[in-house]
């Protein structure tokens, strides 16, 4: 009867200290991408190389305190709130432009260890305090905590960056910007007998989609990349891209484009 109480006022406690650790790590790992890629200009790749370095840090961190039986596991446990807490915080320095992304990685290293140090003592503590008979049931709440917690947690992320974000697209324009929002600026060597005030707007407009073609091709095509070092070999990759392009836009007007008084690019 006395191991039963023991077990009913521990057991919550550890729940808690499971959500905390789930929904911590895992709220903040699902946008450590985004911010060095929006903030740091990161790309995808090396966005992701932190959560790599936090697998590596988590498997370390289970293998420390599966092979240590000197210290306690509520020890390991606030070893590894502690380590998750301070590599979050150091996230948030990380999303200002000011401090330098690659901080991001061994910050994750850390966090990684943290939960491989928390998550697996939580779980072991957890099933030592429960009965034979409640160990399957403790051990699958424990996991309902995990993913209710991180989905929580994240959601609730999203939501704020969406809400920030948006209130600072809906930030108003002062009457300086509007004033001069109705000027355009072209200048041009070529007298007005030559080049007319439509003909000018004109091929500035023209100007504008082929700018935005350029946009097109370097953002999904990558011209201004590659892997190789020798001149030939960089020539014939551009030139593929380019052939490839071409085709991709040809048959984007030749089957998808409906609209004629509208531009593809």
């Amino acid at each position: 009867m006395g191991s039963d109480l023991v077990i009913s006022a521990t057991r919550p406690r550890h729940a808690h200290e499971f959500r905390l650790l789930a929904g911590s790590f895992f709220g903040t790992d699902s946008f450590v991408p985004l911010t060095l890629n929006t903030v740091h200009g990161y790309s995808p790749a090396a966005g992701g190389l932190p959560l790599v370095i936090g697998a590596l840090g988590w498997t370390a961190g289970s293998w420390y305190q599966s092979r240590r039986t000197a210290p306690a596991r509520h020890t390991l446990i606030r070893a590894g709130c502690a380590l998750v807490a301070a590599a979050a915080a150091g996230m948030v320095a990380v999303a200002w432009p000011g401090v330098p992304g690659w901080v991001a990685t061994p910050l994750w290293a850390v966090a990684g260890a943290g939960m491989g140090l928390g998550m697996a003592s939580v779980s072991v503590l957890t099933l030592n305090l429960s009965p034979p008979a409640e160990r399957g049931a403790n051990g699958a709440a424990l996991q309902i905590c995990d993913v209710l917690a991180s989905a929580t947690l994240i959601g609730l992320g999203g939501v704020v960056l969406a809400t920030v974000t948006a209130r600072r697209k809906r930030d108003p324009l002062s009457q300086e910007a509007l004033a001069l929002a109705h000027w355009t600026i072209v200048v041009t060597n070529l007298p007005p007998h030559r080049l007319s005030f439509d003909q000018a707007f004109m091929l500035l407009r023209l100007r504008w989609q082929i700018e935005l073609l350029f946009k097109l091709w370097k953002q999904h095509a990558h011209l201004e990349t590659s892997r190789s070092q020798q001149p030939n070999r960089i020539m014939c990759e551009l030139y593929a891209k380019l052939l490839g392009l071409v085709i991709q836009h040809a048959l984007l007007l030749a089957t998808c484009w409906d609209v004629p008084n509208s531009t593809p690019v």
